[in-house]
């Protein structure tokens, strides 16, 4: 049979010219394959491994056997993959291809060969995370091969080790049929194995299995020493996971048998989070008076505050978010308790105290918050008459926090105050740096050179890695071929071999091709964070400008302007809804429903569609770039019209419902919004997502016109 198959590929290969151009060969093996037309494809990878220049050799002889074994001629599929991992064996297909060797073997009959090769593939990926799945079919072997006691073993360690997954369940219902055929007695995991896994669960945030390994010691060995030690593991495992009233139950059995201030911290927080502010004040005092050095004292300090302003005792708020700059000045919380300390005074419209608990913020560590504070520094400067000390606040917040949407605010403020604005320091390609990597969209080969030329002058010979320039114009070459999830496959690989100079390159290299073939998600994902560091501290220019356009994509751009224009919008305004709504993810869904672009709920479609004469209409449609895109722009368009040009209104409503911040303009300002304070009116905004959305949104907007016009 394998000799007719030989035959017929060979015929097709003859049947097609003769000169070989692997990309474009390779390209059609996979479209075939996708036709399940798997003998015509075979020919096309054939022919692609006989063109020298062709980078992917090893994916075009793992697709002939994938062609094989979706043929479900296993035991050639088998035969393949096994070439294929002695001419490949480092490559990130080879746990699939380990994997593959089983299943075709067990679909062949051949069992004893399928417990080989899941023996070599559970030895060599121990955390991959089709382990569950291998060594459930390598059980199902042993039950084939009449070894019933090795299965229930198996059966034994997916149900121990691996509680939450789907092959958990099916390994339980084996377990019983066995038990029951054999009279085998059920296994008991000793309870430090499961102490052990359970912990381990925990420190990879793998909150399911913790719980369940946990779960099972206090049910399996109610009075071993261990248990009092997991129910504060598992107590945290569920206040992680939400699962607030079993936290709370299990942190207090675990206190009472040996208190700390870590239990009384999570016990707080689960009170808070259930809205038991008193109850989550007391434990948060006990940290205070019986831990107070301990590394959760500056946490209870700050939450003790907010539970007071959850329980409307302002002044006991104010005293103890102040009494944290005293006692915990290097806390992470100080931006944020200087932050709500002001924000309380002011609300009691003592501003002289609000000002002076702004002022605060030039004074301790810089946070996420601390430009919002200088910013009202400035602002209550300004309110108290203070004209020349807040312009001078606010071109201080402007050249330091350059970049913030404070600092775009406080530029704003400046021109009002008639003073002119700190220059801006222009972001400029620098070549090839610790942030960026040179080329042109054109000049893919050119760019992955340099990144080895700067990688090589930074390592010597015996550091290099002649695998790494391979791998960077492999996963290029997928990138080329829309191949994401193989070329994210391999710039894995090269995030682990490489360190510093390179990874950082390596990384920055494929979100820019990421970027170039139309995905935009994970380019913002890793740059992000980059940028938000720089510009907290003070040097925004040390990212360059090919960053800063990663982190700031022009996605749909064409589309964007087109419908932008259509319906008076500034398209840099859409791109930035955009950012913030979807990272630019046509399928993104959130959890309200929202779709698309421009997350557009389902009843807010169904009106749109109406409105601009879309039909048929179903609720997909929404994922269409050109519906979405064309619903999302005339609705902002509507919404600013609607609150009188008033861009952060139209956005609030956006994000949090028109008829709502209606309402607010309505009991805040009797519906006059000309006499409408937009610091303060965002500021106090009820919905914490909308307040958040509006300043994000803004600054996005500030950024884009920045960076592009």
């Amino acid at each position: 049979m394998r000799k007719i198959l030989l035959f017929a590929a060979l015929f097709l290969l003859f049947a097609v010219p003769v000169f070989a151009e692997g990309t474009a060969d390779f390209r059609e093996g996979r479209r075939l394959l996708g036709d399940h037309r798997q003998l015509e494809a075979i020919s096309y990878f054939t022919r692609a491994l006989t063109d020298d220049t062709f980078l992917l050799k090893e994916y075009a002889l793992f697709e002939i056997a994938e062609a094989y074994f979706n043929k479900e001629e296993h035991a050639y599929a088998a035969y393949e993959y096994d070439e294929f991992l002695k001419n490949y064996p480092h490559s990130v297909l080879a746990p699939k291809a380990e994997l593959r060797i089983g299943e075709a073997y067990f679909a062949a009959g051949n069992y004893q060969s399928v417990i080989q090769a899941l023996n070599r593939f559970l030895k060599e990926h121990p955390e991959d995370e089709r382990v569950p799945y291998s060594k459930y079919l390598k059980a199902r072997a042993y039950e084939k091969l009449k070894d019933p006691k090795t299965a229930y073993q198996i059966f034994n360690e997916i149900d121990l080790f691996y509680p939450v997954s789907s092959y958990a369940k099916k390994a339980r219902q084996a377990l019983s049929l066995l038990a029951k055929k054999h009279k085998y007695a059920l296994y008991q995991a000793p309870p430090g194995e499961l102490y052990k896994r359970g912990a381990e669960y925990l420190k990879k945030k793998n909150y399911d299995n913790a719980e369940a390994l946990f779960i099972r010691l206090a049910r399996e060995y109610p009075r071993h020493k261990l248990v009092v030690a997991s129910l504060e593991l598992l107590g945290r495992a569920e206040y992680q996971e939400g699962k607030l009233e079993p936290a709370i139950a299990n942190l207090e059995k675990s206190l009472k048998q040996a208190p700390n201030a870590r239990k009384l911290y999570y016990l707080g927080r689960a009170y808070g989070r259930r809205g038991r502010y008193f109850t989550a004040l007391k434990y948060m005092q006990t940290i205070l008076s019986k831990y107070p050095r301990s590394a959760y004292a500056d946490d209870a300090r700050y939450y003790l505050a907010l539970y007071y302003e959850l329980t409307d005792s302002p002044q006991s708020a104010i005293t103890s978010y102040l009494g944290l700059l005293n006692e915990y000045p290097q806390s992470s919380y100080v931006d944020e308790a200087i932050w709500r300390a002001g924000l309380l005074l002011y609300q009691r419209a003592d501003f002289e105290s609000a000002l002076k608990v702004f002022s605060q913020a030039q004074r301790y560590r810089v946070g996420e918050e601390t430009p919002k504070c200088l910013f009202w520094w400035g602002k209550l400067s300004e309110r108290l008459g203070k004209t020349t000390e807040a312009a001078g606040i606010y071109y201080y917040l402007a050249e330091r926090f350059d970049h913030t949407y404070f600092s775009y605010r406080a530029r704003l403020k400046l021109n009002g105050l008639g003073y002119s604005g700190p220059a801006q320091k222009l972001l400029v390609s620098s070549g090839l740096s610790l942030a960026e990597i040179k080329g042109e969209e054109d000049n893919d080969r050119e760019e992955l050179e340099a990144v080895m030329q700067k990688w090589e002058s930074g390592n010597g010979p015996e550091q290099r890695d002649e695998d790494l320039n391979l791998r960077l114009l492999k996963y290029k070459a997928l990138l080329d071929l829309d191949l994401i999830d193989y070329a994210l496959g391999e710039a894995r690989v090269i995030i682990q071999l490489t360190g510093g100079i390179s990874a950082e390159s390596a990384q920055l290299s494929l979100a820019k091709s990421l970027q170039q073939v139309g995905e935009y998600s994970l380019p913002i994902r890793m740059t992000e964070f980059k940028v938000k560091q720089a510009v907290l501290s003070g040097k925004p220019e040390s990212v360059s400008l090919t960053v800063w356009k990663l982190a700031y994509p022009k996605g749909y751009f064409e589309k964007i302007e087109q419908y932008s224009r259509n319906f008076g919008l500034d398209p840099y305004l859409v791109l930035a809804v955009i950012r913030e709504e979807s990272r630019f993810n046509p399928r993104a869904t959130s959890r309200s429903r929202a779709h698309g672009l421009m997350q557009i709920i389902p009843s807010t479609g169904k009106i749109l569609a109406r409105q601009l004469s879309i039909s048929p209409y179903r609720r997909t449609k929404m994922y269409e770039v050109d519906t979405n895109l064309r619903m999302g722009t005339y609705y902002l368009a509507e919404l600013i019209k609607r609150f009188d040009g008033n861009i952060a209104l139209a956005l609030a409503g956006y994000n949090g419902g028109p008829v709502r911040i209606k309402k607010l303009v309505n009991n805040w300002y009797n519906g006059d919004m000309r006499n409408l304070d937009l610091d303060e009116f965002i500021e106090f905004i009820p919905m914490k997502e909308t307040r958040y959305y509006v300043q994000k949104v803004l600054g996005s907007y500030y950024e884009y016109k920045r960076l592009y016009e």
